[in-house]
């Protein structure tokens, strides 16, 4: 298959160090792979042939790339967990983007193995009118039929695919004023990356939880149920709240809690961000039983959660196809 693209990239070594090269390459759902031309250094690149490298395109993605220089200088990506940083400030993008892979290395192997991380540089109003101001960031899981309207980012849209060729399993999006900070990006980032962790080994625990959401608001204020008491949402706080605390210590951590807290976008928001200043590195939850726990309280709203599933179904069949509810709230 020939190479469609070119252009002059950057690569990335371990310790920091980057070099100028002009590369031939193509994508496709297995990644990256391609040719290169040093402009500079031409010797350089070769001794980090049993390291993986970052692969920094114009665009603002990034791939982490191994190096080969038989039958000719060559590249390929060694998985598919890709950042996009849109910023185009070189200073701006050369904080949110070394952030990011700090976060992809915090959690390794145990993410999925294609995943697009886009780092917008502005907020995405749709998302803060829809889903509520306090949104931070989402993540989905790319089907054929996700971006079928306007809901998400052009931009995004046009990142997960290569004409009708889907690249990724997965799409995090994170506004522009979330990666303004670098424990927001690391707290919201780890957060949906948790997520992409509970579709990928426990998809039917992950479906009937994400059913809770669907609900009539009225039926979540009546029942006064907030975040943290679905159990796959507390499990991604806890994950956010353990990884920002590792990669940048307690204090700017709590300073990041405090200021949302004042900030006071929305009650439930605050109550949200109380509640994560609760946890502590030893935070758990039982996502099997506590899901069924949360079933037990809802056992009252059957009805209205059976045409959740059923609408949701409908739009996903291939994540909410086989679920059962009587497994959850016990046979009618």
């Amino acid at each position: 298959m020939p190479y469609d693209k070119r252009e002059t990239a950057t690569f990335i070594a371990p310790g920091g160090q980057s070099y100028k090269a002009n590369i031939e390459y193509r994508i496709d759902k297995n990644g990256i792979s391609g040719t290169i031309t040093p402009l500079n250094l031409v010797t350089t690149l070769g001794q980090f042939m049993r390291h993986t490298l970052t692969l920094a395109l114009n665009d603002g993605t990034s791939y982490k790339i191994m190096v080969s220089l038989e039958p000719r200088w060559e590249f390929h990506s060694t998985d598919m967990r890709v950042i996009k940083v849109k910023a185009k400030d070189a200073a701006v993008n050369g904080q949110q983007r070394p952030a990011a892979e700090r976060v992809l290395n915090y959690f390794g192997d145990n993410l999925p193995s294609s995943v697009l991380c886009f780092l917008d540089d502005a907020d995405w109003s749709r998302f803060k009118t829809d889903i509520g101001p306090a949104n931070r960031g989402l993540q989905t899981v790319v089907r054929k039929n996700t971006f079928t309207d306007d809901f998400y980012p052009p931009e995004l849209k046009n990142s997960v695919s290569v004409g009708a060729n889907l690249l990724f399993d997965y799409a995090i999006y994170l506004h522009g004023s979330t990666c303004a900070n670098e424990v927001g990006l690391t707290m919201t980032l780890a957060h949906e990356l948790q997520h992409t962790i509970q579709h990928a080994n426990m998809r039917q625990v992950w479906a009937v939880n994400a059913l809770v959401n669907e609900l009539d608001r009225t039926i979540i204020q009546t029942m006064k149920l907030e975040w943290k008491d679905v159990p796959t949402e507390r499990e991604a706080r806890i994950v956010s709240k353990r990884a920002a605390l590792q990669l940048h210590g307690e204090k700017p951590v709590e300073q990041y809690i405090d200021a949302n807290i004042a900030a006071h976008i929305t009650p439930a928001d605050v109550s949200d961000w109380q509640f994560i200043r609760t946890l502590t590195p030893s935070s758990s939850v039982d996502l099997v039983g506590d899901t069924h726990l949360l079933f037990q309280r809802l056992k009252g709203h059957r009805a209205e959660l059976e045409q959740a599933l059923q609408r949701t179904r409908a739009d996903n069949p291939q994540d909410f196809g086989d679920i059962d509810l009587d497994v959850f709230l016990g046979k009618k």
